[in-house]
């Protein structure tokens, strides 16, 4: 849940150890018959641990695939994976009718009741659909499911993201933090919006490049993580308070508690709780605007350290955007290496920092 911070802005420092990931062939790379097209019925859908929750019909995409539903180039589009060899594919949105496409994937064991987990998964428009839409999520359940129908499924998402239609082109992070009710077992991901409520947009330099897609909204799917978050520390005498009153116009903060994975732009599951409140802050002050700034240390070559420094930056703003904090508030930058905070060799992890800078107007 984002807490509404209307006084106060608190920043905390924690620690996960020997998180595990509950879902079952999280990256879709196991499959019981590789794919040679798409799906045209749903029990053509069937992947060990997942299969679809209606009468819709899932896609999957694997490297060792051909024509039809390979990786990077299948009928959808060209992508390659977020990670590993595989992804898959649904349609979240139509012009034309109210059809739908939802993926149900075990997990390993029951949630457990009042304990806290982190649950993500990474999605992208696929590069022929000619419409993108503003909603992707994912809800939990206690039962396996099946709706005998191909419509949206109307259900509350415990992970839902609102996002500009016009952003396209990349992978996206959903993630929030939950507290299980106890025994949910089973994940559904999919847009649980009807059409009056999802927005679409058109991308009209697609046109035609797939009659199948033609006035639909089809993303990719990759990487879906359900983890426990029980084993959280906090650290107190790590944490820094900020005041609302003291955040002035254009006011720069470092992020210390941002944290990624060694030369990616991953975000470690440590950042939420900082970004969480972040968001909630924006989220009081609708009028606020952000400007997400990346930097790194002076390791490697100066255009690749450029462009992780965006893409870090990205990173944050797509998870601000996933607490439903429009993408047109927040702004990136990248400076790669030319802003350090120190030139001392023993120091230099202290440039490796997401800082960001508050718009008041």
């Amino acid at each position: 849940m984002v807490r509404n911070y209307a006084l106060l802005l608190f920043f905390s420092t924690i620690q996960i150890v020997n998180a595990q990931n509950l879902v079952v062939n999280a990256s879709f790379e196991l499959f019981d018959k590789l794919p040679i097209k798409f799906s045209s019925r749903p029990e053509e859908f069937s992947l060990p641990g997942w299969n679809s929750p209606s009468n819709g019909t899932p896609d999957h995409y694997h490297a060792n695939s051909m024509g039809e539903t390979g990786v990077p180039n299948n009928w959808a589009g060209k992508s390659n994976a977020h990670s590993g060899n595989a992804y898959v594919g649904i349609y979240a949105g139509s012009l034309r009718n109210s059809y739908r496409e939802y993926i149900q994937g075990k997990l390993i064991e029951p949630l457990q009741k009042g304990e806290t987990y982190g649950i993500e998964f990474y999605f992208k428009l696929s590069s022929n659909a000619l419409y993108s839409g503003s909603r992707i999520g994912l809800i939990l359940s206690d039962s396996l499911q099946f709706f005998n129908h191909s419509n949206v499924i109307e259900i509350l998402p415990s992970v839902n993201v609102v996002r500009p239609p016009l952003d396209a082109g990349n992978w996206e992070l959903a993630n929030t933090l939950y507290k299980a009710k106890g025994g949910e077992h089973y994940i559904i991901i999919g847009n649980f919006y009807n059409d009056v409520q999802t927005e679409m947009e058109i991308l009209k330099f697609r046109h035609g490049r797939s009659e199948m897609l033609s006035g639909s909204c089809y993303f990719y799917v990759d990487d879906v993580k359900v983890e426990s978050l029980n084993s959280l520390q906090s650290l107190p005498h790590n944490t820094t308070v900020f005041k609302q009153d003291t955040i002035k116009k254009e006011n720069s903060f470092i992020l210390d508690d941002v944290l990624f994975f060694f030369d990616d732009f991953k975000l470690k599951e440590s950042s939420f709780i900082t970004l969480d409140s972040i968001a909630g802050l924006m989220q009081t002050n609708s009028a606020w605007k952000a400007n997400i700034q990346g930097h790194t240390d002076d390791l490697g070559i100066d255009a690749y350290n450029y462009r992780l420094s965006i893409k870090r930056a990205e990173s944050v703003r797509s998870y601000l955007m996933s607490k439903g904090v429009a993408g047109s508030r927040i702004f990136v930058e990248g400076f790669g290496e030319k802003l350090p905070m120190t030139i001392s060799e023993g120091s230099k992890h202290l440039n490796r920092r997401v800082e960001i800078k508050f718009i008041i107007e």
